[in-house]
């Protein structure tokens, strides 16, 4: 499908990410998009599109269901269902999450820092061809473990918010600010790493950095020999530093396990000195103010991403306030850390939950998606 805009904010962008297809204004809390996106990609409600390129080498097929009708990259596929009779929508949606189709797709990636997959090759996969009330119940059990999930994620960003909203109260008015460049390090020096299969060197990468924490599922691991200052030291500010996806998600290191770990060049590591706490820094970080002020001073990479301009986060202006002030802001989400370590543990047994129900019911096997 190729139907594409004729003017500029035509309407509205979307980003497509492994959790779904989201308003871009609302998954990054500002459009990051170019600003002309006349020839963007239009897509409709019930139709699916994807990032046809990953840092990750994985890939998620998302259909629009937040809007009737947006537009994405025009280096996104948009496709849609030629026969509703065989497969519905949703059914295909829960498909495109399972791990029948990851492996499937994974013949067909292309690269090897950044892997890409052409959706003539995407378009060959085999779907299991269940009657419709099969699919529909399916599809019903599913969403049910979508909403537990939803509530809790809910759940979970209130206590964000107060966090964010006790961060204003404590340092909304007028406090010391000091360019970052005075209140950390930043380490970058060492090669790159050198994948292997597995080592007791892990690698932190963008796919591993989340605002409510780590994946460390995602990790990978490199030649034990590494030296340089990309070995990470408890404490440590990491952030993305690439990618309309992942730019600008930031985290606090805290080591998991007695493994060495480092960070990928795709990952700016702030080693912070005595000046501001960790978790002031992370507060500071992920307010929308700060984010868009990080968004408007990005550059444009080798690969056509947008990336982290280390030069204009040096001269960044942050918030420092008194340090026993900082203590007691600290204090303060360390008490609200341990509630929203419950709610945590609720979601991630429910999102285990909810792909090993994918993968129990949705199998590969006997026909292909033959989508226009």
């Amino acid at each position: 499908m190729s139907e594409r805009t004729t003017r500029n904010n035509q309407f509205p962008v979307l980003t497509s990410s492994k959790s779904g297809l989201f308003l871009q204004s609302d998954y990054f809390n500002k459009q990051v998009a170019s600003k002309d996106d006349t020839g963007y990609k239009i897509i409709k409600r019930g139709q699916f599109t994807y990032r046809a390129m990953s840092d990750t080498g994985e890939f998620f097929p998302n259909i629009l269901d937040c809007v009737d009708i947006g537009i994405v990259s025009p280096a996104y596929p948009v496709f849609k269902i030629s026969n509703g009779k065989k497969i519905l929508p949703d059914y295909l949606k829960y498909f495109f999450k399972s791990n029948g189709f990851q492996r499937s797709i994974s013949s067909f990636a292309q690269g090897s820092t950044r892997t890409s997959i052409k959706f003539n090759k995407l378009k060959t996969v085999e779907i299991e061809q269940l009657d419709i009330d099969q699919q529909k119940a399916i599809c019903r059990t599913l969403q049910k473990v979508e909403t537990i999930i939803h509530q809790k994620e809910s759940e979970l960003q209130k206590f964000d918010d107060l966090i964010k909203a006790q961060f204003v109260e404590m340092f909304g008015k007028e406090n010391k600010t000091l360019l970052i460049s005075d209140i950390c390090d930043f380490c970058s020096r060492g090669r790159t790493p050198r994948y292997v299969p597995s080592s007791t060197l892990k690698v932190i990468n963008q796919a591993c950095i989340y605002w409510d924490g780590f994946k460390f599922e995602n990790i990978k691991y490199n030649d034990e020999s590494y030296s340089g200052d990309r070995i990470l030291n408890e404490n440590d500010i990491l952030i993305c530093s690439t990618g309309t996806g992942t730019l600008g998600r930031c985290n606090v290191f805290k080591r998991p396990d007695d493994n060495r770990y480092m960070a990928d060049s795709h990952v700016t590591i702030l080693r912070l000195n005595s000046k501001i706490l960790p978790e002031v820094f992370k507060t500071w970080f992920e307010r929308p103010k700060t984010q868009d002020l990080l968004y408007s001073n990005c550059v444009s990479g080798s690969t056509n991403q947008i990336e982290l301009s280390k030069t204009k986060l040096k001269e960044m202006q942050i918030i420092v306030p008194p340090i026993q002030s900082q203590k007691q802001f600290t204090t303060f989400v360390s008490q609200v850390d341990k509630s929203k370590f419950v709610i945590l543990c609720d979601i991630f047994s429910m999102r285990n939950l909810y792909i090993r129900l994918i993968n129990d019911c949705i199998t590969h096997s006997s026909i292909n998606l033959r989508v226009p």
